[in-house]
């Protein structure tokens, strides 16, 4: 796992660093660190702003010119740092020209951005915006020291941010290297390390090696009781393919649920019964086309099943509340809730997720998750890793919070898995991830936590391997089933 810290946590160690070694020194180490693990060629321009961030470009430049490279620096207006201060004296004692705003941007073969560090917020100034415009617009290869400027550390947005060919992040990746628009402006990122260490647990970006080493093996002495047996919960003559897709993606994983059990509204049975290979079919009373709650239906469905997944396709109304209330009030398993279980959730007093009998695992995206919170929009991407990780703390629960990077937290660890291509931003993804969820969590129930991110990596996997043989236009959610064998093959062997 790739240890990923957050930012408020890493500028206490930051500060504690500084005071230990002096703030100096731990620029030298950053400068030292870029020079020897960037390739410089041609003209070169150092952009810089006006606090350690910049202090940072100021101290590469430095080496870059005591190794005969041709550099240039661009410095912005303003108040200075006193250790960007100190290394921009050096640049005018070593005869480094500053350049202005009206020079030409374009004549420079690599631009390194030094302009805003991780500290950054909203807004812009003028002078920052003109000169991330004039970087972007150059044919230079682009540096970017420790993250993008103009994308915030946090929570990896900004209006206008510098498109890096790489971005080289110090001491720790960030947050903001993964989230909401990171790839769009990061072709390619490092982490280059430093001396400073967190005092507190990071979060992980998970890898390939990490998921080989979650599922393993299976024995031989073993059968299908030692695999799980899961129950669906979902569908609706409106939305009858998303319980399909569930169930289809719990069968070409193969990943070991022994028993499968699709329950929907009993006049979906001709609809749903060719595509019930591996699991069989249990009828649910309904009325007008969806769901009627029956509680005997319902504890004859989950007897013997200890993991249930529900939501998907069900219609968001007083029956499907009815029947979330129930889950949670009475069922003792582990039980996954999305779509239209989500909405019903987001209806009902919250207390009855804190009294809930299940271990519970919610998988919203953000819209729904701002339902089920009360925080709007705005305010869960400010910092969506910190609000997440507290709503999963408060009520007890394994989030998996859905975007392009996903942030699964229990409360206590938090993993990022950025798996996954645009081409899965499409209607039916959701049902696919939980039906895959929900099979490792059937064969993995004592580590849910990370069975829960297992699942959204292997998912993004094979939707970025169906992408490359299709294209992101055209990718549907069953091209991402299709790859499910493929992403574990190229995981396990």
């Amino acid at each position: 796992m790739i240890p990923v810290a957050p930012i408020e946590e890493l500028r206490k160690s930051d500060k504690e660093t500084s005071a230990a070694k002096g703030e100096i020194n731990l620029i030298k180490e950053a400068a030292n660190l870029l020079f020897h693990n960037i390739s410089f060629t041609g003209k070169i321009l150092i952009a810089v702003g006006n606090g350690n961030n910049g202090a940072d470009g100021l101290a590469l430049s430095l080496l870059l010119k005591e190794n005969n490279y041709d550099v240039d620096i661009y410095r912005t207006n303003g108040n200075k740092s006193q250790a960007n201060e100190y290394f921009f004296k050096l640049t005018e004692e070593n005869n480094i020209k500053q350049i202005s705003l009206n020079d030409d941007f374009k004549k420079y073969d690599v631009i390194v951005d030094g302009l805003l560090g991780i500290g950054f917020h909203p807004p812009l100034k003028e002078e920052i915006s003109d000169v991330i415009n004039k970087i972007n617009a150059s044919s230079a290869r682009i540096i970017s020291i420790d993250i993008n400027s103009g994308l915030n550390g946090t929570n990896g947005l900004g209006k206008l941010a510098v498109k890096s060919n790489l971005t080289c992040s110090l001491s720790y990746y960030k947050p903001g290297h993964f989230l909401n628009m990171a790839d769009d402006v990061m072709k390619e990122k490092i982490n280059l390390g430093t001396s400073i260490k967190l005092d507190s647990n990071p979060y992980y970006l998970l890898t390939d090696e990490d998921i080989k080493k979650f599922i393993g093996k299976r024995p031989h002495y073993s059968n299908k009781g030692n695999y799980g047996y899961l129950s669906l919960i979902g569908g609706s003559e409106n939305y009858q393919g998303a319980i399909k897709l569930c169930n289809m993606a719990v069968s070409a994983l193969r990943s070991g649920a022994g028993v499968i059990k699709l329950a929907a509204p009993k006049t979906l049975k001709e609809a749903i019964l060719p595509h019930l290979l591996e699991a069989t079919f249990f009828p649910l009373s309904e009325i007008a086309g969806h769901i009627l709650f029956n509680p005997q239906e319902i504890t004859v469905l989950l007897t013997n099943s200890p993991v249930c997944v529900c939501g998907m396709g069900l219609t968001n109304n007083q029956e499907t509340q009815k029947l979330v209330t129930f889950l949670l009030e009475n069922y003792t398993g582990t039980l996954l809730l999305d779509a239209d279980a989500l909405n019903a959730l987001a209806n009902l007093n919250k207390s009855i997720i804190l009294n809930k009998k299940c271990q519970l695992i919610i998988t919203p995206h953000i819209k729904e998750f701002s339902r089920l919170s009360s925080l709007t929009i705005d305010e869960i991407l400010s910092s969506p890793c910190e609000i997440a990780k507290e709503f999963a703390k408060k009520y007890q629960l394994t989030l998996v919070l859905k975007s392009n990077t996903t942030i699964i937290t229990d409360g206590e660890n938090l993993y990022l898995s950025n798996r996954g291509c645009p081409g899965m931003a499409v209607g039916g993804s959701g049902d696919v991830l939980s039906g895959i969820i929900g099979a490792l969590v059937s064969q993995k129930r004592n580590n849910i936590l990370m069975a829960s991110a297992a699942g959204c990596y292997i998912n993004g996997l094979a939707g970025e391997l169906a992408e490359e043989d299709i294209n992101e236009l055209s990718l549907l959610p069953s091209d991402t089933i299709n790859y499910l064998v493929a992403a574990l093959n190229r995981l396990l062997f």
